[in-house]
């Protein structure tokens, strides 16, 4: 999270209520990894594959530098990857 905050140069808490308010919608899911707290998309979400396309497509109006930046970011995939990782013992990215 102290990445996303960096990145958009804001503060921690302002990430964290957004993520908590999409939790609560359901759009994403959460858990605790040590003092970690990776979020990924709930693949129960009913619009998920409309939000990632829009997400896409709102990625292309970026500037490329900007764009290099947002995926930069450690996607829910990694994240899982991780989740998935720590939990069998297996070491994995450090975000």
């Amino acid at each position: 999270m102290p990445k996303i905050a960096r990145f958009f140069e804001t503060g921690v808490y302002g990430i964290q209520k957004h993520l908590y308010k999409l939790e609560l919608g359901g759009v994403l899911v959460s858990r605790h990894v040590g003092r970690a707290r990776p979020y990924t998309f709930n693949q129960r979400c009913p619009f998920l594959r409309e939000l990632e396309s829009l997400l896409e497509k709102a990625l292309s109006f970026y500037p490329e530098e900007i764009r290099d930046g947002l995926l930069m970011l450690p996607s829910p995939r990694e994240s899982s990857k991780k989740i998935k990782d720590e939990m069998s013992g297996h070491d994995s990215f450090q975000a």
